[in-house]
């Protein structure tokens, strides 16, 4: 699930791979398309080192990621500096993404 979150940084949701690594993550790519280079790169990994092997989403809204844990039925918000845990919610069965409005 990747998306700008401005005109030249893409939000992606990383799944990560078994036995290469095992957690999931949220990274932030700052790109310079003139040029065809990474400018900037940031990664928060998801709450616990879970490991989402597939699906899953994130948003950014304000200074948080909103995080819908796909495989892993979980969503979360996390601060995206500390990745400090805002809200968790554990949910009966795993979603495709999650969203905020």
């Amino acid at each position: 699930h990747a998306t700008y979150i401005n005109s030249n940084t893409v939000l992606l949701f990383d799944n990560g791979f078994a036995g290469l690594r095992n957690y999931s993550r949220i990274v932030e790519y700052t790109l310079d398309e003139t040029n065809h280079k990474i400018t900037g790169f940031k990664s928060v990994t998801v709450p616990r080192s879970t490991f989402c092997q597939f699906m899953g989403s994130v948003q950014k809204i304000g200074g948080n990621y909103f995080i819908g844990g796909g495989s892993e039925p979980y969503i979360w918000e996390v601060n995206a500096t500390t990745g400090a845990v805002i809200f968790e919610k554990k949910l009966t069965d795993n979603s495709y993404r999650a969203f905020k409005y």
